[in-house]
């Protein structure tokens, strides 16, 4: 049985939308729609199953409870949803939708808004995770993200990721997170056969599209990569972050008109980005090429960066920012002293070192093959 995920179901929300358009563009033969309303301690919930091919509803139900029976209530939907689409739960798989670690309403209420917490990862909280389930895939997958982009830990991230996919095929996480390491390591036809199942999972959220694009172009699939940015700016026409993805493949293609047609209109876009410089950019390259336009940016960048150090002399900049800016110029001294100190950073874009065509230019260097070898990227 497959479900998509919340964040694909939700893309929906307030729009006028049908039920068979729903159906046909989450890749399902059912739609699960239904309300919650809350007065006090009490709770009336809605619930519709609903045959996505013909509208026809296929069950239907109400329930009045107190707040403190929250979880009984979502066990009796969840098991009837079951049985109005004729699917036999064994043992284990009914265990896993009935899961729950505490029948408290408050805890399950503080669960939620801990759900903000989620976000801010430490190796020691996933690994009490484990310890109190370790067939929770959630951690696994998020006690994998840290060992690879900290600790540079392939083997052992990998591991990590295959148990999470056994024990929870359909958490899309896992699948993009896992293809990021198979990317890096240029295992490239992998890591699009993982992006594909996210895809098929989640293929409305912005996460999933944009991964996908560095995912194909890593891989050199440039024109697909390309095409798949025409179908995430139908799906986000007002986000101008794909003009730079656009920009970056154009380039890597060496079709440097629309490299630099692009990346201007990424940057007129952004309101840090002052007027004069798009100027700049243009005459510099209509004026001296591609190399002067890469110098012009590097100096552009190098401005910007040095603006907000200025302006908070506390404040932090990352070593990769300045790493890119000096690649612009083509200063393979300056390029490589910020990659080390990315190195000592402890900075997880280190892991791009073998993919990423912004560093060709220094790729022979005795010194980026040094820190290509301390970082520990497979052969």
């Amino acid at each position: 049985m497959k479900v998509a995920a919340r964040t694909s179901a939700f893309s929906f929300k307030g729009k006028n939308a049908n039920v068979s358009e729903i159906g046909e563009k989450l890749g399902v033969k059912n739609v699960l729609e239904g309300s919650v309303r809350k007065s006090g301690s009490k709770l009336r919930i809605s619930v519709q199953l609903v045959n996505a091919a013909d509208g026809y509803q296929l069950w239907s139900e109400s329930y009045d409870r107190e707040m403190e029976d929250i979880f009984d209530v979502q066990d009796e939907i969840a098991l009837a949803v079951v049985d109005a689409l004729k699917v036999k739960l064994f043992g284990d798989e009914q265990e896993a939708i009935l899961k729950r670690y505490k029948n408290n309403a408050e805890a399950y209420q503080l669960y939620l808004r801990g759900r903000f917490f989620f976000s801010q990862r430490t190796p020691e909280g996933f690994k009490k995770a484990l310890e109190l389930d370790p067939n929770m895939a959630e951690a696994h997958t998020s006690l994998a993200f840290i060992v690879f982009n900290f600790e540079s830990d392939f083997a052992g991230a990998e591991k990590s990721y295959k148990r999470a996919i056994e024990l929870n095929p359909n958490y899309t996480t896992t699948r993009y997170w896992y293809a990021m390491l198979l990317s890096v390591s240029s295992r490239h036809d992998e890591a699009i056969r993982e992006m594909t199942k996210a895809f098929e999972l989640e293929p409305f959220s912005f996460a999933t599209n944009h991964i996908m694009v560095l995912r194909l172009r890593y891989a050199g699939r440039l024109d697909e990569a390309l095409l798949q940015i025409k179908k995430a700016n139908e799906l986000f026409p007002s986000d101008t972050r794909f003009h730079n993805s656009n920009s970056n493949i154009y380039a890597d293609l060496g079709k440097y008109d629309q490299a630099v047609e692009e990346y201007l209109l990424y940057a007129k876009a952004n309101k840090d980005f002052k007027t004069e410089n798009v100027a700049k950019l243009k005459e510099a390259y209509e004026k001296g090429g591609w190399d002067a336009y890469g110098r012009v940016r590097q100096e552009i960048r190098l401005e910007q960066l040095n603006a907000k150090l200025a302006k908070d002399p506390n404040g932090y900049v990352k070593a990769l920012h300045y790493a890119e800016a000096y690649a612009w110029g083509k200063d393979k001294d300056k390029t490589i002293e910020y990659l080390n100190k990315m190195y000592d950073e402890l900075g997880r874009e280190l892991l791009d070192l073998k993919v990423e065509k912004g560093w060709d230019f220094v790729r022979d260097d005795p010194r980026f093959k040094e820190l290509v070898r301390r970082v520990g990227i497979p052969e």
